[in-house]
């Protein structure tokens, strides 16, 4: 009987091994787990601490002078003449509102840049049409209603790239422009 025992024992031992290495594993992972959960819990901490100075930060203001060299390193003439402006009130700049009336510039000019490039290249696709239709520069002058100073540029290009399809000739122009 005691025998029995010893061959069951025996006959455990490496499901033993198994069993201990398999829990040791489930420890490191649950310790891995838990680490990794409480970096993620101080990361989120602190991404709400940088939200909260930000916010913070939005409303405050800077003096004049400051805005003035952030002006003069982002090229901004609106900036500095803001900064000028409230240096003559003896203030100080809001640089979150600055920086909101400069980007709002930025994408009234980038609206007023792609009408203006869309403009040009309706023109050149009617430009185009009209010379594969074999009209000459004067009658394409006249029926686009244009200053020949305006359709004179587009007219050589399009006979410089006749060869081109419509969309290559007008992706060719609009990588010269840029």
């Amino acid at each position: 009987m005691e025998e029995q025992k010893i061959k069951e024992i025996i006959e455990e031992i490496p499901q033993y091994k198994v069993n201990k290495i398999a829990n040791e594993i489930a420890i490191r992972i649950t310790n891995v787990f838990t680490e990794l959960k409480d970096q993620h819990d101080d990361l989120l901490k602190k991404l709400e601490q940088c939200k909260i100075k930000i916010a913070k930060f939005k409303d405050e203001n800077i003096s004049s002078e400051l805005a003035m060299v952030i002006g003069c390193i982002t090229e901004s003439q609106k900036l500095i003449n803001d900064a000028v402006e409230s240096e003559e009130k003896g203030g100080s700049v809001n640089m979150c509102k600055a920086l909101e009336k400069l980007e709002e510039r930025g994408r009234q000019e980038g609206r007023l840049e792609g009408r203006l490039q869309g403009q040009i290249v309706t023109k050149l696709k009617l430009i185009l049409k009209k010379v594969h239709k074999n009209k000459s520069f004067d009658q394409i002058v006249d029926e686009l209603e244009e200053d020949s100073d305006v359709v004179q540029p587009l007219y050589d290009f399009v006979l410089k790239h006749i060869d081109l399809g419509e969309d290559e000739m007008v992706q060719k122009y609009l990588e010269n422009i840029e």
